[in-house]
């Protein structure tokens, strides 16, 4: 990790710093050793969609675990995706951001 964050520049972990970035990342490796290590299971096929149902994605903007570029992938197998991307949260979108977006976009999206 270390080799990799002196090689790393701030515009490849904006909007971190390579040691905020690297840090992270060791702590989430270290989560992981325990976990137990099982088969993953096969990607569905291009072709495989999830049923005709609204769905909502949200992310944050700062989440250097699933980065929101994620969301417009797993958006792809949706039918009726919603992207909602709260500027300035990390990975607890609903539990942690101080921007109130996230908690909304459920709000609205459960009363429609």
């Amino acid at each position: 990790m270390e080799r990799t964050r002196q090689r790393l520049t701030a515009e490849q972990t904006w909007p971190f710093d390579p040691a905020t970035a690297t840090a992270t990342g060791l702590r989430s490796l270290l989560v992981c050793l325990d976990w137990p290590r099982e088969q993953v299971p096969p990607v569905p096929s291009p072709h495989h969609r999830l049923p005709d149902v609204p769905v909502l994605l949200l992310g944050g903007d700062r989440d250097l675990a699933t980065p929101y570029e994620l969301l417009y992938q797993q958006a792809e197998s949706a039918h009726d995706p919603e992207i909602v991307i709260v500027s300035g949260a990390a990975h607890s979108v609903q539990k942690r951001a101080t921007n109130p977006a996230g908690r909304q976009a459920v709000y609205d999206f459960l009363l429609r």
